[in-house]
Order: C-alpha cells, then sequence, then structure tokens
C-alpha cells in the first residue's frame, strides 16, 4: 500500500514572517529581507508576475493538488510554486546573488529541485531536511519515505516527528504563523517502506513520483550492530537494491544518493581510501597473509548471503531464532573482515548499488560515527542513542567508570551538520544536468586532519561532568571519578566484576531486606552484563587501526566560495592536526586503493585530520560527570571515578568480574534479606555480563587500526564558495573536540534524549 500527500491547503501565503536576516536560534542569515512592511501579501496568479504596491513580485505559481480517486490520482489544476523575486539585506535579488556565486553553486542548485528521502523520520535525515528548508526555501517538493499503515497516520508522522520537532524552532522563528503552512507546503509524506517491493509504494503513487523528482537521497538504515541478519540485510542491503531499481523508472533523475558509513572499510588498517566496492569484495581476502592459500578464503556472494539468512531464519527454532539470527550476523561479518551486522550489510548495499546502478549519477556519503549537531541550527542536538552515548551517560551516573579502549587510540567522529553540510555540497558539484555517470564517493572524518584519542574523549567526561554533574533522586550531585582505560579485555572484566562485587556488599549493607537486596543483587548484575557487552560490541571501534582519507571531500572544500564556506562548512580543524601521523596505527605502511579510477568516493571522517584519542575522550567524561553529575534517586550527585581503559579482553573481564565480586560484598554486609541479596547478586552478574558482551561487541571499533582518508572530500570542500562554507560546511578540522565533547555533545545527549532526567541544571 502506498499513498502520496500533497497539502491541499496551501494556496495563499497571507502574511510573511517577520522581517529579520537572521535566525535568533542559529544566528545563520535566512537570505531574505523583506524591506516593505507596509503591504507584504503576495498573490498567485495564473497570467505572470506583477508587483504589488508595496513593492513586492507576486509569485506566479501553479497548485498540484491530488484527489484521490479509484485506482488513480486526478493531477488536475494544481500548483507548484515557481519561486519570487525575494529581496535580500543587499536589495538584490536572489537570482543575483545566484548568479555571482563563484563556488560549487549550492543553493542555485538546491533552488526548485524536488527531493524523494527515505529514512526521513531519522536522525541525520531531519538535520538535512531543517538545513535545505531554511537554507532554500524556494526549493522544489521534498517527498518523505514514511513507513504508515495509512495516509492519515503518514501525516501524523510528518507532524509530530519532524514538523513539530524542536531540530525545526529556527524556521518557526523564522516563519512564524505560516509556519505549519509552509513546512505542509514543501514536505510530501508518501507511504511506503523500503523493505517491501516496490519500496512499498501503489503504483500510480510510485508512478507520481517517479515522474517529479530530482534527486533520491537514501538515509534508510538499521544501524544497530549486532541486529538480525535477516533484519539487516533486508534493508541494509535489499532495500538500497529496491531505491535503485525505482531510481530507474525516475525521468527527471539527476543523483542518487547513498548515505552509508566510513565504516564499510571494515578491518582494513592505515590510510583508508574513499574507493568503490564492487561485488564480491572482501576485506578478508585483501588482508589475508601470504601464509593463508587464496582457495581457503572466503568469496563474498552476496545473494548467497541473502539465501542463507532466509534458510537459517527457517532452519532455527521459533524461540531461538532472534538470537541465533544476531549471531549468524556477526559471524557472516567476521569472516568476511566486517566489525558487525551493520557495516557488513551496509556495504553489500554499496556492492549492489554500484552493480545495478547503470548510467545513474551516485554519490556516496560515507561519514564515520555521527554525533550531535556541532554549530547548526545549534549546537549540540541529537536524538536516540548514538554510538558513544550509552558510555557517556552511564559513565555520568556513576554506573560505568572504565572501559575497554586504547587509551592512544582514535575515535572518528563527526558533527551531524557537517555531514550534512557535505552532502550537499557533493550533492550539488555532481546533481547538475549533463554530469558524468560516475560513482562518487565522499567520506567525511575527523581522524587523519583532526583525530580525537580516547585518552582525550574521557578527559572531556570528566570534565563536563565534574562541572555539570548528574543529579540523583534527591537532587545531590553525583560525583564521578575519572575514566579509567583498559587495553585488554581481562583487565576489563576484572574491574568491571570487582566493581560489581562492591557494589553488591553496598546495597547488602545498605538495606534489611532480603528480597530488596537479592532485586538490587540481580539489578548489579545485569549492569556488569551490560557493560561486558558493550565492550565486546565496541571493541572493533575501540581499537579501531585504520584512518579515513578524506581527499574527495578535502577537494570538495575547497570548491567552496567564501560565501558557502560561511553556509555550508564542514572543515574539522584541531589543533593537533596529523598528530597520530607518526604513530604506526596510523599507517602500517599500507594504502587501500588507487587514486587512479574515475570512480570517486567521498569518506566523511575524522581520525586522520583531526582524531579523537580514547584516553582523550575518557578524561572528556570524567571532567563533564565531576562537574554535571547525575543524580541518584535521593537527589544526590553520583561521583563517577576516572574512566579506566584496558587493552586486552583479558584483562577487562578481570575488571568487570572483580567489580561484580566487590558490589555483591556490599550488598550481603548491606542487608540481612538473603532474598534481596540473592536478587542483587544476580542484577549485578547480569549487568557485569552485558558490560562483556558490548566490550566483545565493540571491539572491532575501540581496537579499529584503519584510519580514513578523506582526500576526496578535502578536495569537495575546496570547491565550495565562501558562502557555500558558511552555509554546506564540513570540515572536520575545525572541530575542538573538548568543547564539542563536553560543552556541546554530552549536554545535548542529556537534553534531548534523557530528557533531563537525574540532573540538575538542564
Amino acid at each position: 500500500m502506498g499513498v502520496l500527500f500533497l497539502n491541499p491547503t496551501c494556496t495563499v501565503v497571507s502574511k510573511f514572517p517577520r522581517s529579520t536576516d537572521r535566525c535568533g536560534w542559529c544566528r545563520i542569515s535566512t537570505g531574505y529581507s523583506w524591506k516593505n512592511k507596509k503591504k507584504n501579501s503576495v498573490y498567485f496568479q495564473s497570467n505572470g508576475n506583477v508587483t504589488t504596491s508595496g513593492g513586492l513580485s507576486s509569485l506566479w505559481t501553479k497548485r498540484l493538488m491530488l484527489t484521490p480517486t479509484i485506482g488513480k490520482i486526478d493531477r488536475g489544476s494544481c500548483l507548484i510554486n515557481a519561486g519570487s523575486m525575494a529581496l535580500s539585506s543587499n536589495e538584490k535579488t536572489e537570482d543575483e546573488i545566484l548568479e555571482k556565486d563563484d563556488g560549487i553553486g549550492i543553493l542555485k542548485f538546491l533552488r526548485g529541485k524536488q527531493f524523494f528521502i527515505t529514512g526521513a523520520t531519522g536522525f541525520l535525515a531531519k538535520i538535512l531536511i531543517e538545513k535545505i528548508l531554511r537554507t532554500m526555501p524556494d526549493v522544489g517538493k521534498i517527498f518523505l519515505l514514511i513507513k504508515s499503515p495509512n495516509k492519515d497516520d503518514a501525516m501524523d508522522r510528518l507532524k509530530n516527528e519532524i514538523i513539530n520537532e524542536e531540530l525545526f524552532k529556527c524556521l518557526q522563528e523564522i516563519h512564524g504563523k505560516s509556519y505549519q503552512s509552509f513546512m505542509l507546503s514543501k514536505l510530501v509524506p508518501v507511504v511506503g517502506n523500503i523493505c517491501e517491493s516496490n519500496i512499498g509504494m501503489e503504483e500510480d503513487i510510485a508512478e507520481f513520483v517517479a515522474g517529479e523528482v530530482d534527486i533520491i537521497i537514501n538515509s534508510a538504515a538499521n544501524t544497530t550492530f549486532d541486529e538480525r541478519y535477516d533484519v539487516a540485510l533486508n534493508i541494509n542491503t535489499k532495500g538500497a537494491s529496491r531505491l535503485i531499481s525505482f531510481a530507474k523508472s525516475c525521468k527527471k533523475l539527476k543523483l542518487f544518493l547513498q548515505v552509508s558509513t566510513a565504516y564499510v572499510n571494515g578491518e582494513r588498517q592505515g590510510r583508508i581510501l574513499e574507493k568503490a566496492f564492487c561485488m564480491g569484495d572482501s576485506i578478508a581476502r585483501e588482508t589475508i597473509t601470504s601464509m593463508a592459500p587464496s582457495t581457503s578464503l572466503p568469496l563474498l556472494d552476496v545473494e548467497g548471503e541473502i539465501k542463507l539468512a532466509l534458510d537459517s531464519k527457517e532452519a532455527f527454532q521459533d524461540h531461538a531464532v532472534a538470537q541465533k539470527m544476531k549471531e549468524l550476523g556477526l559471524e557472516r561479518a567476521r569472516v568476511h573482515g566486517w566489525q558487525d551486522t551493520y557495516v557488513f550489510t551496509k556495504a553489500m548495499g554499496e556492492m549492489l548499488i554500484n552493480c545495478q546502478r547503470g548510467d545513474i549519477p551516485t554519490v556516496i556519503i560515507r561519514p564515520s560515527i555521527i554525533e550531535s549537531t556541532y554549530s547548526e541550527p545549534f549546537p549540540g542536538w541529537i536524538e536516540g542513542n548514538r554510538m558513544m552515548d550509552p558510555i557517556i551517560l552511564n559513565y555520568g551516573k556513576g554506573q560505568l567508570t572504565g572501559f575497554l579502549a586504547d587509551p592512544k587510540g582514535v575515535l572518528d567522529v563527526v558533527p551531524a551538520d557537517m555531514v550534512v553540510n557535505a552532502t550537499l555540497a557533493a550533492m550539488a558539484k555532481h546533481g547538475e544536468a549533463g554530469k558524468r555517470a560516475e560513482m562518487n564517493i565522499y567520506q567525511v572524518a575527523s581522524s587523519i586532519v583532526n583525530p580525537l584519542e580516547f585518552q582525550d574523549l574521557v578527559r572531556f567526561f570528566y570534565e563536563h561532568f565534574s562541572s555539570s554533574p548528574y543529579m540523583d533522586s534527591k537532587g545531590r550531585p553525583i560525583h564521578v571519578p575519572r575514566y579509567k582505560l583498559f587495553s585488554s579485555m581481562d583487565d576489563f572484566s576484572k574491574y568491571i566484576w570487582g566493581d560489581a562485587i562492591q557494589s553488591s556488599k553496598q546495597v547488602v549493607e545498605a538495606t534489611s531486606s532480603e528480597k530488596l537486596s537479592r532485586k538490587l543483587e540481580i539489578a548489579s548484575k545485569r549492569s556488569m552484563e551490560q557493560a561486558m557487552y558493550l565492550a565486546d560490541l565496541y571493541e572493533p571501534y575501540t581499537f579501531y587501526r585504520g584512518r579515513f582519507d578524506i581527499t574527495n571531500t578535502q577537494k570538495l572544500k575547497e570548491e567552496l566560495s567564501e560565501e558557502e564556506k560561511k553556509s555550508f562548512g564542514f572543515d574539522d580543524d584541531g589543533s593537533n592536526n596529523l598528530v597520530l601521523w607518526k604513530r604506526p596505527a596510523h599507517s602500517h605502511g599500507k594504502t587501500w586503493g588507487s587514486r587512479e579510477t574515475e570512480m570517486n568516493i567521498y569518506q566523511v571522517a575524522s581520525s586522520v585530520g583531526n582524531p579523537l584519542v580514547f584516553q582523550d575522550l575518557a578524561r572528556f567524561l570524567y571532567e563533564h560527570f565531576s562537574s554535571s553529575p547525575y543524580m541518584d534517586l535521593k537527589g544526590r550527585p553520583i561521583l563517577v571515578p576516572r574512566y579506566k581503559f584496558f587493552s586486552s579482553m583479558d584483562d577487562f573481564p578481570k575488571y568487570i568480574w572483580g567489580e561484580a565480586i566487590q558490589r555483591s560484598k556490599q550488598v550481603v554486609e548491606a542487608t540481612s534479606s538473603e532474598k534481596l541479596s540473592r536478587k542483587l547478586e544476580i542484577a549485578s552478574k547480569r549487568s557485569m555480563e552485558q558490560a562483556m558482551y558490548l566490550a566483545n561487541l565493540y571491539e572491532p571499533y575501540t581496537f579499529y587500526r584503519g584510519r580514513f582518508d578523506n582526500t576526496n572530500t578535502q578536495k569537495l570542500k575546496e570547491e565550495l564558495s565562501e558562502e557555500e562554507k558558511k552555509s554546506f560546511g564540513f570540515d572536520v578540522r575545525s572541530i575542538n573536540w573538548q568543547h564539542y565533547i563536553s560543552k556541546i555533545h554530552i549536554p545535548g545527549l542529556r537534553k534531548h534524549v534523557i530528557k533531563g532526567r537525574g540532573m540538575r541544571g538542564y
């Protein structure tokens, strides 16, 4: 089933928003300044534009009104905005300004374009939509594929999850009372599902959309590292294939843009170039040593993997299918050289796009770890728990004060608004008619130009929570210790279990209820198990040895005009640029891919230009939760120790179990209730097991040895005009990691995700 929506009420905009050059929230120029305030009405006519007595040009438009009939759509007398001669603050028409642009021409490109976006209610897509509407209100219709049972539900989701979202408050201020009508005149909900054939749209609806859109953006994805294999394949791999098939039916299509991830490069190490995948590419086959014969290496057959998932699902018993499918996904990913199910299925999605796209111009944007906005539409906006956020929040609450990570390793993080700006710049560069049908890839990352080391990251955590601690249930600040980083799973395990045991003892000593003591013990165990689970899950990232090359992205940045740099900048330029170049983890003497290919790949990452090292990340965490601690149920601040990092899985479990044992003893001593003591003990054990699971799941990332080269992305950035750099900037070298983590990301996480719970002063 599929239903297309267009707002049938927006024939006349009776009043424009109040005269303003800048939005009060983001301080970005809107491009409009209506000087004449006496008469600001605009009339829609069919005989051309006329100027009202107030001195403004009227809009000559056609209105597009779809009236559903039985099996057909009446596309009769209806309207699409044709633009206006809006005056800017310097008394020049917008057309004149755009003609003078000497950069990529982002605003000129966006004007009048019609978009089709999947994953529209997701974190990144909403920021992209907001940016387009704020910087170019004369954009055409933006069709949003929304998973809904019917048109009414789709409209409700559009209003509740997009239009009424806090993210759009800058647009609300700009448009005032006409905000709702403006949004409904631009955003068109389309009932559908990328996991279904024909992406879930009815035939006539699909035909109409195919005849309208200029740009398709696939932002739909399942980002859970250990998702069920069948589920992840259906959206990340098969979904991409379904959408590129739909793209072939789009008559006006100028560009297909796929939002991917820099970590599709799997377990590659050293400088990782912006290189496209071909069908059957296997990271394991690339990295194998000469000691293993090539005949023993697994071949990657995408269709075979899809069939394997379906067959396995049928074979597993109903009660075990969910867990077994999760295990199968991780197993298949690691066999072929990827960290987890998420990046493996995204890589296979890229392969299918490259294989099936034909002559469709295609751009793939590969961001590294996307976190909260750096500046636009306002700093710190975030939605949901991103990759490092569970670690941050648990630290602030005093529940997880150490983690498995290489202290000098780099966490490749990039703010969401920089990814959006790079996306718009790449779109404008490659989306004009007449462009060659190439595959252009941009990596948006920080690990080369502005690396963020874990030791700095956790220092930022500590500084933040030290000055802005969480509050406990009694309103008291939660004091956090400095974050500990462990280089081995054994050390981390000992730490976690030791902490759990200590906590259990404290609970036992604090209560005389055996039943309560037992419950608390069980909760503590679960907490520790969660910590171990996270450590295992994140290990490929906390020990990641690659750096993402951003050459394409840098070249893109250089093409921006000065004005574009102000509005669309994405330069993550830090003071410690290339500080890790001398380290073996950075290069290993390897360079993946060749720059001589005609297919251009853009990796958006920070590990080369602005690396975030784990020891810094832990320091940031400790400092944050020391100053701004969580509050416990009694309103007391939760004090957190410094974060511990363990460099091996051997060390981490010892740490985890040691913590658990210590907490268990404390629980036993704190309560006379055997039943409560037992419950607390079980809770503590579960907590430790979860910690071990996470450590194992994250290990490919916390010990990741690759660095994403983003030369292409850097070149793309250089093509931006100065104005485009202001509005669409994506230079990750400009990020000050301490300020971003401590003052933007964590406060945003606590405000928008936790919604102020356990906090004071937020």
